[in-house]
């Protein structure tokens, strides 16, 4: 199978629409279909994405449902473009109408649970964030990109609807996944430390200096943490 990398949109969209992911790889057939139409107008509005042009990219990704119209990952891309294009409601109409046909879809439910996070629609995010784990996996096993987009909103959703316990044990066993970056293990971190959750965030900072040890973010990270908890135990 040949590998496509999505880059991300050059354009910065409007609050409340998600960023699209920075990279993101799928599968294409080695051969085109009989009708190459499909996998043409695909290409097109992938590349225009690329290229920092998502309205160019809208209507190829419109085309391109013609011919796949239960294509969970176009109606990403689509609700995608819209929000990077500047326009909220029509990627959010898209979302919707990628979830109506594909429900259980991870993506859609990540995508759909960003949206819902930045409404402090923080129930229906977990919600929607434990349908795309199951779609996965059981437990930790979400796929390396999908962690990678969801791991840090799942922790901070779960802390915002006060399961703590459950996001820590989240956040620890995506920060000793083999293939886990220094950036995303900081992102949690820094989430953890903003709820107060002081042991895990340090142990998350150390976890980002062992995988990068020249990082000043994590050196500065476990320090400021250290202090906090110095203080903390002297007011107690």
């Amino acid at each position: 199978m040949t590998a496509i990398v999505l880059g991300a949109c050059a354009h910065a969209p409007p609050p409340g629409v998600p960023l699209p992911p920075l990279d993101r790889v799928i599968e294409a057939p080695e051969s085109p279909p009989v009708d190459p139409a499909p996998l043409t107008h695909v290409l097109r509005g992938l590349y225009f994405i690329q290229r920092g042009r998502p309205g160019a990219a809208i209507p190829h990704l419109k085309l391109a449902l013609v011919y796949a119209p239960d294509s969970a990952f176009l109606y990403e891309q689509l609700s995608r473009a819209w929000g990077a294009a500047g326009d909220e409601e029509k990627a959010r109409q898209a979302l919707a109408q990628g979830l109506a046909v594909r429900p259980d879809d991870p993506w859609l439910n990540v995508l759909a649970a960003e949206l819902d996070a930045y409404d402090r629609k923080y129930k229906e995010a977990v919600a929607r964030l434990r349908k795309a784990v199951r779609a996965e996996g059981k437990g930790q096993q979400l796929d390396e990109q999908l962690s990678e987009r969801a791991g840090p909103l799942f922790v901070d959703t779960l802390l915002w609807v006060g399961r703590r316990g459950e996001a820590r044990t989240w956040a620890q066993a995506l920060a000793e996944r083999p293939r886990t970056s220094a950036e995303w293990v900081l992102r949690v971190a820094g989430t953890l430390e903003d709820h107060d959750e002081l042991a895990t965030a340090l142990a998350l900072y150390r976890r980002a200096r062992a995988l990068r040890p020249s990082d000043r973010g994590a050196a500065f990270g476990e320090a400021r943490v250290l202090a906090l908890q110095g203080s903390a135990a002297a007011a107690a």
